[in-house]
């Protein structure tokens, strides 16, 4: 049980056959009826991150599973490949194992590349995405800092303090509960082990030629904290953009394509 995320959420684990025939498992907890909302925590962090979140969605009348990616949380890690497309194909199947289909999922940072390739091979399992800080291409190879950083990332002894001192810069009013927060991501978030800190792959080119499925972009009000400014601050203010009814947001596109975030 994961007491941090809901009190009354049963850790449950999805069986997942690696290609050299050991089984892997998926952490995820799954509550309420209703509408399907699956939930996929951004790197480095784990699905205690939609505590908060979680609730008001069960209220609201939705059914919300939260997962724990490959290599994070509550699921094992041990696997060949820690992509953002593989971490789609695992999500395809939890919602499978669920017969949750369509579900509307919401991806952050990493996993937003993740819900885009989802977008692309499995359409069907999708009512729509909502991508939350996303990033979703790998840096133009060849690249000296993307191939520095993805050593750096399957290196735990020195990417584990490195992400515990960036981790308190992420949240500019801390919550009550952010000290067990911090204790279960440096429990179980990266890196706990060699290669659960993916580096997200970019979708092949087809992936944004197939069937279409609404996306909502959500970007941070908040700028990373500088040399000047050692904490988050918000930004300036900027024009609102229309709405969708389906999404309530501040910006939609009924795409599965990636978009560039509006100039800051």
């Amino acid at each position: 049980m994961n007491t941090l995320t809901a009190p009354t959420a049963a850790t449950r684990h999805l069986e997942i056959t690696r290609p050299d025939g050991t089984v892997g498992r998926i952490a995820y907890d799954d509550q309420g009826t209703g509408p399907v909302v699956l939930l996929a925590p951004g790197m480095g962090t784990v699905r205690a991150t939609f505590r908060h979140l979680t609730p008001l969605l069960l209220a609201a009348g939705y059914r919300v599973v939260t997962t724990d990616y490959r290599g994070l949380g509550e699921s094992d890690t041990g696997w060949d490949t820690y992509s953002s497309a593989a971490t789609a194909d695992d999500l395809a199947a939890l919602i499978q194992h669920l017969d949750a289909g369509p579900v509307l999922l919401y991806g952050n940072s990493y996993t937003a590349a993740s819900s885009v390739h989802l977008a692309a091979e499995h359409p069907e399992l999708l009512r729509g995405v909502v991508l939350a800080g996303p990033f979703v291409r790998s840096l133009p190879a060849p690249n000296v800092i993307a191939k520095a950083l993805a050593a750096l990332m399957t290196r735990p002894a020195l990417t584990r303090p490195l992400w515990m001192v960036w981790f308190p810069h992420m949240f500019p009013k801390r919550p009550a509960d952010y000290a067990a927060m911090r204790a279960a991501v440096d429990a179980g978030g990266p890196p706990s082990s060699p290669g659960c800190a993916p580096v997200p792959t970019t979708p092949p080119r087809r992936s944004f030629r197939g069937p279409r499925r609404p996306a909502c972009l959500r970007w941070s009000s908040w700028a990373p904290p500088t040399r000047t400014s050692p904490t988050p601050r918000p930004r300036p203010a900027s024009p609102p953009m229309p709405s969708t009814p389906a999404w309530s947001c501040s910006t939609a596109t009924a795409t599965s394509r990636t978009r560039r975030p509006p100039s800051r």
